[in-house]
């Protein structure tokens, strides 16, 4: 349920700030890229300890 929740809210989202101010998009779009970044380095991180990552 919460892999379906994380491909769709990008898509919602989208459509919802076609009526809302640039700067707005602007700070979800890299606020969402940071997280990614984020999420890959911890990934990996993890991956070099030998630790699994559990993957749904």
């Amino acid at each position: 349920m919460q892999q379906k929740m994380m491909t769709f809210m990008p898509v919602i989202f989208s459509v919802f700030f076609l009526w809302f101010p640039s700067g707005l998009v602007l700070y979800w779009l890299v606020s969402n890229l940071i997280s990614i970044v984020q999420m890959l380095i911890i990934y990996r991180g993890m991956e070099k300890k030998g630790i699994k990552v559990r993957g749904d």
